[in-house]
């Protein structure tokens, strides 16, 4: 499941902020080691970020969104019942 996780939040959400982030760079006249480094510091920001985001769905306070999203998720209901019938 956890692989699941990274790979599925490693083209979402740090794919969108690794690519603003080395836009910023290159935007700026960056050298291509600096953007890359910008684009590497986007996808851990990206990824700090889909955690944080992600925890809000165990809490049991008022998260400003709908609770249960990612435990219901197609792709981890799936991981969830494959890791059920290994341990089975």
């Amino acid at each position: 499941m956890k692989l699941f996780w990274l790979k599925n939040n490693q083209e979402k959400t740090a794919s969108l902020i690794d690519s603003a982030c080395a836009a910023g760079a290159a935007s700026a006249a960056a050298s291509d080691s600096d953007t890359e480094k910008m684009k590497l510091l986007g996808e851990k920001i990206g990824i700090a970020f889909q955690i944080r985001d992600d925890l809000f769905d165990f809490g049991d306070g008022d998260a400003g969104k709908p609770q249960g999203n990612v435990i219901n998720s197609p792709g981890i209901a799936y991981t969830r019942q494959k890791n059920e019938r290994i341990q089975r």
